[in-house]
């Protein structure tokens, strides 16, 4: 219906109409459409008719609605009756159409004549009926009880509310509250009720606050409305309310309303309504009057500022509201002069001082938001003047007047905040304000300062001034700074920096300093704070350039740094003023204060010397603090919070500098003074984190600390990422250094973790690691940048790089967290790029980094680990394995104290899954008992690791398809190793980060080492092998050590037993196989192995009386897996007992209570020792803990070391990776080459060698892979070494040298040897051989760089020339840095003089409270007070300056330490150490080609795999298993058969007895040996060459362990020497005598009695050292101690092993003196009964009595005739067994412990070996060279000898030789000499015998050939 209804009506004919009408036509012409119209707003007719003028009506509807309003004066009565009934409906129920036809009413208007009259009408209809609705009201109603459109309608239309009908009724029927459901908008009529009675003003405020009062968008604004109306009403009226009351002459009801109101009352009214005065303030348009005047509201107030009534309040009021809200839009539209001609009001108007204090706050709140409005616009400046002149004035007046001071409070207020405002308009408003104060700086200052303003009324205005102050100098700060910050990076002119620096702002700094009183603290406290503040102004001195726009930037800095430099000037001179002055316990009140303590911080960290001395004088008057360390203690410790927040606030402040510029300097005070705080807080045993009392502050260390090392970290992270770019502005010998001190301070930081963490959780109350907040996560933002500095050229400053990032890396996993995933994303996929190409060279420097590939492997593993990441490596469980590493979070700690709690070692990480891996296998599994209780889940492969391994496969083949074999090998070559390099290549470097192009070149590879086949064969076999070898050396790594100590730490000390504590029994160890499965199958054998050669060590320890110091406990803490612990030792200790970080001790308590614990750190002081201990956090032992406490009193032992412990650990976790795991894993090995007979020939004659030894050299150095050289005592093997050496010097191809446009050529690093030796006695004796000179290829003595590594006290002194620290101090000596650093003395001169001033000051203040009555003797105390005070300024200063200098200088020391090391060592040719020396991370970076172990049968196995790590192309080993043993013997070995021997040392005297006791008779002498080793001594019957001298002696057992003494033996020795010295007093016999002894007790006495008798200069002539100690030594005449003798001695322990007698029999060239109990060594042993017998037969037996060594004439003896005798054919080889050995009569010797095997195993069966001359010094004597045949797999027919004879050298026995290593030249220079006759032994291939059990590593694999007969004319 409604639709057909609305179909009826012409909506388009209706529109037209409407149009018609609002175009102005009128009605005329268009009646006959008002009945058209009549029924479309008729609801019957029109639905949608309901509502005619609100929203809800059509806008079609509501134009007719509008129009029909003049039906109400129609002529048709019909229709008036008809229109007027609808519309009183429509206004009885939608307030919102009343609103909406009252505002249409005045829309619709035309003409004013008719409007007037219409809407009189209009209004008498509407009151009429709303009288009838107010009339029909109850007497008790209100007019909430009228239809909400009815009461609305009254208030709606000021008319219709004034008018008489509606007037009094409506104000009596007011409910008491709102009135309900109206519209939101304003009824205009509320307003007259404004001015009414008190009751109806409050009902009318509270509508109006209801409602809308905002005007409306022009667009949509009613041209008028009684809301636009009622506005301009009240403005009228407050413009005419100048008198006491409101006069208007308008009649209108608004004015009705007005007129004679109180201005007062109507001004407050308005007031107190805020929401109705911002309606009006926005009623800014003018309005005309009667008169014609214009009005504004501006205008109006302005008009009345000048009266003098009560009425002023108000206005002001008004004035203030006005200008607040609309600034400077106050005065638009406005005439220019209006703000002036309102101040001149005001200034000339005297009502506002007369007002009373409490109104005289209010009345000044005007001049702020007045003095903002007219900012920036061109009256700004005569406006400020007079307000300068006006508020000046008035506070320069004498009297009494406490409003002068509020208004020029409020005044300087006004002009802060003015100078705030950003810039507006064309005026320079801080310039303004600025000049303006200069002007009157007078008051400004003496309101600040003078003590004529000290009143307490003038306090507030004080306080005001000085931070109006504040801000026009903090502003001349940032000024600065941000010039500085634009010239630091500007591309430009420099020209408008300057002009935007006002220099206006200079001249109030001197100002403010002179007018500083002493005894105004606060004064002085304002000034540090405002110093503070300009504490970080430094500038960045730009490089010297000589064109136009530097010569700006010049002349800019030398602008800018007038200015930093006049802000600075002076602070030091006006503390030093403050402390004369005043008391120092005032002082340290004052600098106590948090906020003074908070400002004192950044000027200690300034750069700036005037101000870090003021700082300092402070402290020095206050907390008698002598230098900036002690100063930065003494606030920490006075002012916690106070100095913690000024660090953070200094940090924030510095982080925005260093973002935007290179404050380099700023930086660089940074991170040296952050280090003093760090050493305060954090020093072991003295810092404040440790003190009880500062962990009682537990809210200042949970919320300050935390923000405090947050932000330390983010600016390390800055300083990390922003030097590169810094680099390219300063010169590289700047930048190197610098950086330096960077990484040391950021190491620092990050060591420092743990302190910070336990400090915070113990306040928290909990001390689990990875609670919330932990500290890890903030270390997260310095991860990206350090991996920039991972491409450094200086190893210094890449060595350090490294070690941080791997820090930062442990630091993530040890605490379960993991940076942000897209982090370690791009941080593993560049360091695999890096190690990916790490062998591509481009144009001779490496691309991407220096790192090894060690340490790049090292990354990605720990990065992995870090992510969960599976691999095949292992993971600790106790002492085995699980099939994966473990990726937990370390546990706290459990409260079993047995070992089971070890089960925290398989715990997984949080919060982290990782994929399993398939189980290993039963026979590979760790057969020791895990003693893990929680499950550790297998494994299956998932599809993520499938994919992986296939990606890799398909990656490992394309490398493989992409290698070219090169023709040379290439290396990156270390730029440090030039003589002529700077610095400046690690620093261009870092500037050219980004620049590296990437250019693709074929990967050049190394000639790799093919350990399966020849050298250089191109089998398929050996090519296949290629992309894994590749693989493991990219993926090589350096193992983490943590889970060995985890281990080793959580065993029970008081454990009984052979094994270590487990809980499910004791370990099932595995016997070593000949061959491996994996490397994890090698561990299985090995780690259990190496595990209990540890607990064993401890076993060890306690048979023996161990050294015990007391110690405190001063601190302790928890950290990962570990409890820290701090201890001081006293000084008083002894100087021989120290500490290393490789120590394991045993800590016991009185109460009993023991534990087992490592050390992490020493530090030596003053007072004595620090030192940081560490013991497992995973055991929990709650006895041990409650008496750990702090200051308990404990005992340390040394236990055992874990220094070769750790290396042997680290090479058996990481041979998985080396280029010859395979080889030593599967026993495979090349195929030897044999040398040419010509090729042999030419070595010999070219190395001085015989054939033997030549042809081993040339197998060895043609052979790829191991070789294995053999020879008894004498035969040469230290010369074969020489021989390898020189060969490989004459061979080796020259490296790769980097060339660099623009840049010296770098000097090339040269192909190096690796040389190593079980024992330091070994490699000494080796060492010396090669420094003396060795031959090269061309026949010359060449004398190559020899390094040799190792502690300087364990290096003998003939070689301590080659040690690498003394190489070191030797390049140091020729540089500046090598000179003696003063400064310690300097610091200690300077702290006796402090002490001095400060006993003579307190001396004078005694005196001076003495002389109070003596004002001439006061007056003279004073000045020489002040005098002191200076001078302990001035060395307080110095001492600062002296003890920055010395770590100046140690970190320039340990730099050029580190340069010179790295030089040493890239221009050595030749490295020589022990096998664990070889693990040392010195060397770690070089690359050897050629690796030598020299008495390698001596060495365990794990010991031999150390030098292994290095990918070395050939590695041989030299020994003798016939001679010393490794620690144990392993498996039984085959067979060992020899040939005969020729040895070159001994006197056939001597070797007669190894020779029938070791090698049945085989070993022969060299040629003339009787005569090459004849001695003068030899003649004499006492003497002689050998003797047993029987002593009568009885052992005696040592105080410490097992070790014997004999005292009848020491004395024979020391006769005997003495014989050697009186008889021959003209023999120099210094270095040429060795005494042995198998026990170190008798050693001990040996050295007493040898110091006693001859002074202890002996002891360095004379070698004392154990068998193991002398193995590979020799001397002239070696005196051997047996020690063990007794009537009912039968067991002679060490003496009984063959291998060592051989050693200690070996050793003489010309005399062997045996001192021994023969009836005992006789019964004890068979070997010994041998010996003895033996001396019997030869008559050199002796015993020994009183007159046995005393002094004889020589007496002239015949010597036995000695010649070079054939042994028979077939004679047998000796026998040896793993659990078993034998002697060399086939008797089974006693078994050794069961422990780690030899190394290599190859010892064990020489059936296979490599190389084919095995004896260096072999002959052939026989009809079947046996020996040859066994070692080498050779079947050789019998033949003749081949007389190899030495050429006799020239020979001076009154020589002294060099020191301690003295050798017969024989040995080592004397060339063979080749019978013309003898032909060449030519063996063609090898022997490939069955193979035994247990069989050798090395397999021979090709059948033998028999070579052709020898000569037999020899």
């Amino acid at each position: 219906m409604t639709s057909n209804i609305n179909e009826s009506f012409d909506e388009a004919r209706i529109s037209y109409v409407i149009g018609r009408l609002k175009a102005g036509e009128g009605p005329k012409g268009i009646l006959e459409e008002n009945a058209l119209f009549e029924r479309f707003l008729d609801p019957k007719m029109n639905p949608q008719a309901t509502h005619w003028y609100c929203q809800r009506a059509s806008t079609l509807l509501h134009d007719v609605a509008t129009y029909s309003q003049a039906w109400l004066v129609a002529s048709d009565p019909q229709r008036v009756a008809r229109w007027k009934e609808l519309h009183a409906t429509l206004m009885d129920t939608c307030p919102d159409c009343v609103k909406s036809m009252e505002d249409a009413l005045l829309e619709s208007q035309f003409t004013p004549d008719k409007v007037t009259a219409f809407i009189k009408l209009h209004v008498e209809w509407n009151v009429e009926r709303i009288s009838q609705h107010l009339q029909r009201l109850p007497p008790t109603a209100t007019l909430n009880d009228l239809p909400a459109a009815v009461s609305y309608h009254i208030f709606y239309s000021p008319s219709i509310l004034s008018h008489s009908k509606i007037w009094f009724t409506a104000c009596s029927k007011l409910p008491s509250g709102r009135i309900k459901n109206w519209p939101t908008a304003f009824p205009a009529g509320l307003i007259l009720l404004l001015c009414q009675s008190d009751t109806l003003f409050r009902w009318s405020s509270a509508q109006i606050d209801a409602k809308e009062l905002s005007p409306l968008p022009d667009e949509i604004a009613p041209r008028d409305s009684h809301r636009q109306r009622a506005l301009k009403g009240m403005l009228v009226a407050l413009a005419n309310s100048a008198g006491e009351s409101v006069s208007l002459s308008d009649q209108s009801p608004l004015s009705q309303a007005f007129e004679g109101v109180p201005s007062f009352r109507l001004w407050t009214r308005i007031l107190a309504i805020p929401h109705l005065f911002l309606a009006l303030s926005q009623t800014q348009a003018s309005v005309p009057s009667e008169q014609g005047k214009n009005y504004s509201l501006i205008g109006v107030i302005v008009a009345q500022l000048s009266r003098n009534d009560k009425v002023l309040g108000p206005v002001l009021q008004a004035f203030e509201s006005l200008v607040r809200q609309y600034s400077s839009r106050t005065w638009a539209d406005q005439p220019k002069n209006l703000p002036i001609v309102a101040l001149s009001a005001l200034k000339d108007n005297k009502h506002l001082l007369s007002t009373a204090l409490s109104s005289m706050v209010s009345k000044v709140k005007w001049i702020q938001p007045f003095l903002e409005s007219v900012t920036g616009s061109s009256v700004f400046s005569d406006v400020l003047h007079q307000m300068f002149q006006m508020f000046a004035q008035e506070a320069q007046h004498q009297q009494r007047d406490e409003n002068r001071p509020v208004m020029f409070a409020q005044f300087l207020t006004a002009l802060e905040e003015a100078h705030k405002l950003p810039p507006v308009g064309g005026v320079d408003h801080k310039q303004v304000i600025v000049e303006a104060t200069n002007i009157h700086i007078d008051m400004v200052i003496a309101v600040a300062f003078e003590g004529s303003f000290d009143q307490e009324y003038w306090s507030t205005a004080r306080m005001q001034t000085r931070h109006f102050l504040a801000e026009l100098l903090k502003h001349d700060v940032r000024q600065i700074q941000a010039a500085i910050i634009h010239i630091s990076g500007t591309e430009g002119t420099c020209g408008d920096i300057l002009r935007n620096i006002s220099s206006s702002y200079a001249s109030l700094w001197s100002r403010l300093r002179n007018a500083l009183r002493p005894n105004d603290l606060d004064g002085y406290a304002f000034f540090i704070d405002l110093v503070s503040y300009a504490s970080q102004l430094s500038l960045v001195k730009p490089l010297e350039d000589k064109n136009e726009k530097k010569t700006t930037i010049q002349l800019t800095y030398i602008k800018l740094e007038e200015m930093v430099e006049n802000i600075h000037t002076g602070f030091d001179d006006c503390m030093l003023k403050l402390s004369n002055a005043i008391d120092g316990s005032v002082l340290a009140a004052m600098t106590t204060q948090e906020d003074v303590a908070s400002n004192l911080i950044p000027l200690f960290i300034s750069p700036s010397a005037s101000l870090v001395e003021g700082a300092q004088t402070l402290l020095i008057q206050t907390h008698n603090a002598d230098s900036r360390p002690e100063s930065f203690r003494a606030l920490l410790e006075n002012q916690f919070d106070g100095s913690i927040k000024g660090m953070i606030g200094h940090l924030q402040t510095v982080l925005s500098i260093i973002t935007k510029s290179p404050a380099i300097s700023v930086a660089k005070t940074l991170v040296i003074c952050y280090s003093d705080v760090l050493e305060a807080l954090c020093s072991r045993g003295s810092g404040l984190l440790f003190d009880q009392t500062f962990k009682s502050r537990k809210s200042q260390l949970t919320e300050l600390l935390p923000l405090l090392w947050k932000y330390m970290c983010i600016l390390v992270g800055q300083i990390i990422a922003r030097t590169p770019d810094w680099s390219q502005l300063f010169n590289a010998k700047d930048m190197t250094p610098w950086m330096n001190e960077a990484l040391i301070f950021s190491a620092k930081l990050v060591e420092q973790r743990n302190v910070f963490e336990s400090a915070i959780f113990d306040a928290q109350g909990t001390k689990q690691v990875g609670s919330k907040g932990d500290l890890v996560m903030d270390l997260t933002g310095t991860l990206s940048p350090l991996l920039s500095w991972l491409r450094l050229t200086n190893p210094e400053l890449l060595d350090r790089s490294y070690e941080i990032f791997l820090m930062v890396i442990d630091a993530f996993q040890k605490t379960g967290r993991m940076p942000e995933q897209k982090i370690m994303d791009k941080i593993k996929s560049t360091i695999q790029k890096w190690s990916n190409a790490s062998t591509i060279v481009s144009e001779g420097r490496p691309k991407f980094t220096h790192l090894s590939q060690d340490r790049l492997g090292t990354l990605l593993k720990r990065l992995g680990q870090l992510e969960g990441e599976d691999d095949s490596d292992v993971e600790f469980i106790s002492q085995s394995f699980s099939p994966r590493k473990s990726t937990q979070q370390p546990a706290k700690p459990l409260q079993q104290s047995s070992i089971s709690s070890f089960d925290t070692f398989a715990t997984k990480r949080p919060e982290k899954t990782v994929a399993p891996k398939s189980q290993v296998s039963e026979d590979t599994k760790m057969v020791v008992p895990p003693v893990a209780r929680r499950p550790f889940h297998g494994a299956g492969l998932d599809k993520k690791m499938v994919q992986r391994a296939i990606q890799e496969r398909k990656e490992a083949e394309a490398a493989k398809n992409r290698i070219i074999k090169p023709t040379t090998k290439m290396r990156p070559s270390s730029p440090s190793s030039s003589e002529g390099e700077s610095d400046d290549e690690g620093v261009v470097s870092l500037s050219e980060l980004g620049k590296v192009s990437a250019v693709a070149r074929p990967k050049e590879r190394r000639t790799a080492i093919l350990l399966n086949g020849l050298g250089g064969s191109t089998s398929a076999t050996a090519m296949s092998k290629q992309p894994q070898q590749v693989h493991k050396y990219q993926t090589r790594f350096i193992p983490d050590l943590t889970p060995l100590h985890r281990i080793i730490l959580s065993w029970d000390y008081d454990h009984i037993g052979p094994e270590p504590p487990t809980v499910d029994g004791p370990l099932k160890l595995k016997t070593v196989p000949e061959t491996f499965t994996s490397h994890r199958h090698y561990l299985d054998v090995f780690h259990p192995l190496l595990i209990l050669e540890c607990w064993n060590s401890l076993v060890k320890s306690k048979e023996e009386r161990l050294e015990k110091v007391i110690c405190t406990l001063t601190g302790k803490m928890h950290a990962d897996f570990w409890v820290e612990l701090d201890v001081a030792v006293q000084a008083s200790v002894s100087s021989n007992w120290s500490l290393a970080e490789t120590d394991i001790l045993l800590m016991e308590h009185t109460s009993g209570q023991r534990r087992l614990a490592k050390v992490h750190s020493v530090r030596q002081t003053k007072q004595g020792s620090q030192i940081t201990l560490r013991y497992s956090s995973e055991v929990a032992r709650p006895e041990f803990e409650r008496v750990s406490v702090v200051q308990s009193e404990w005992s340390l032992s040394k236990i055992f070391s874990l220094s070769t412990i750790h290396r042997e650990y680290a090479a058996l976790m990481g041979m998985g990776t080396y280029e010859c795991a395979e080889a030593v894993l599967r026993a495979q090995i090349n195929t030897p080459i044999v040398p040419s007979d010509s090729d042999v020939r030419r070595a010999m004659e070219a190395h001085r060698l015989n054939y033997p030894q030549a042809r081993a050299v040339l197998s060895s150095m043609k052979t790829r892979g191991f070789s294995l050289i053999q020879g008894p005592p004498g035969t040469g093997k230290t010369s074969t070494i020489c021989g390898l050496v020189g060969a490989f010097l004459s061979s080796r191809k020259s490296a790769s040298v980097a060339v660099a446009v623009g840049k010296p050529t770098q000097k090339p690093v040269p192909r190096k040897v690796l040389v190593c030796a079980p024992s330091n006695a070994a490699i000494d004796e080796v060492t010396k051989r090669i420094k003396d000179g060795v031959w090269n290829s061309d026949g010359r003595k060449i004398l190559p760089e020899v390094v040799r590594l190792g502690s300087i006290n364990s290096i003998n002194v003939s070689v301590r020339d080659a040690s690498l620290d003394q190489l070191i101090e030797d390049r140091l000596s020729k540089t500046s840095a090598g000179k003696a650093d003063d400064s310690s003395s300097e610091i200690a001169t300077l702290r006796n003089e402090l002490a001095r001033v400060k006993q003579l000051r307190q001396e004078k203040l005694e005196e001076a409270q003495k002389s109070k009555n003596n004002a001439a003797r006061s007056l003279e105390l004073d000045k020489e007070l002040r005098e002191l005070t200076s001078r302990r300024i001035q060395l307080s200063s110095r001492l600062t300056m002296a003890q920055d200098k010395g770590k100046e200088v140690a970190r320039t020391m340990d730099s050029a330490r580190r340069k010179a090391r790295s030089d040493v060592l890239n221009d050595a040719d030749v490295i020589c150490c022990t096998l664990s020396g070889s693990g040392h991370e010195t060397i770690e970076q070089l690359d050897f080609d050629l690796v030598i172990i020299d008495e390698a049968a001596q060495a365990i196995e794990l010991s031999s795999l150390i030098p292994l790590k290095f990918s070395s192309d050939r590695c041989v080993m030299v020994g003798d298993p016939q001679q010393l043993p490794p620690t144990v013997i392993s498996q039984t070995a085959t067979k060992h058969r020899y040939n005969q021997s020729i040895q070159y040392r001994m006197h056939p005297e001597i070797s007669r007895l190894p020779s029938t006791l070791f090698y049945g008779g085989k070993l022969q002498d060299g040629p003339e040996m009787a005569l090459k080793t004849a001695q003068p001594w030899h003649k004499s019957t006492e003497l002689g060459i050998y003797r047993f001298f029987d002593v009568s002696g009885t052992e005696i057992q040592a105080d410490l362990g097992y070790s014997q003494w004999n005292q009848a033996e020491v004395s024979a020795a020391v006769s005997l020497y003495q014989k050697f010295r009186l008889d021959y007093p003209n023999l120099d016999l210094d270095y040429r005598v060795g005494i042995i002894s198998m026990y170190r007790a008798q050693l001990a006495k040996l050295r007493e009695a040898f110091a006693s008798r001859f002074g202890r200069d002996v002891l360095t002539k004379i070698d004392f050292n154990t068998v193991d100690g002398f193995q590979g030594q020799e001397k002239d005449i070696i005196i051997l101690s047996c020690v063990r003798a007794g009537v009912n001695v039968t067991s002679i322990g060490f003496l009984s092993d063959f291998r060592r007698m051989n050693v200690a029999i070996t050793r003489s060239r010309s005399s062997l003196y045996i001192l021994g109990h023969a009836a005992t060594l006789k019964r004890s042993d068979s070997l010994w009964e041998r010996i003895v017998s033996d001396a019997e037969d030869r008559g050199v037996l002796v015993q020994v009595n009183g007159s046995t060594f005393q002094r004889s004439v020589p007496q002239e003896v015949k010597l036995p005739s000695t010649s070079i005798t054939e042994a028979k054919p077939g004679i047998n080889g000796l026998k040896a067994s793993r659990l078993a050995p034998t002697s060399s009569n086939g008797e089974k010797l006693p078994s050794m412990p069961h422990a780690l095997p030899t190394a290599p195993r190859a010892w064990r069966s020489l059936e296979g070996m490599s190389v084919q001359a095995v004896n260096a010094t072999a002959r052939y004597p026989s009809s079947e060279t046996t020996s040859m045949a066994a070692s080498a797999g050779l079947d050789v027919k019998p033949s003749s000898v081949i007389p190899l004879k030495r050429q006799k050298p020239t020979h001076d026995d009154g020589k002294r030789n060099p020191p301690a290593l003295r050798h017969t030249p024989e040995t080592n220079n004397a060339p063979p000499e080749i019978t013309p006759n003898a032909a060449p032994l030519r063996p063609i291939a090898r022997y490939r015998p069955p193979k035994p059990p247990g069989s050798n590593l090395f397999i021979p694999k090709k059948p033998v050939v028999k070579p052709p007969r020898l000569p037999n004319n020899s």
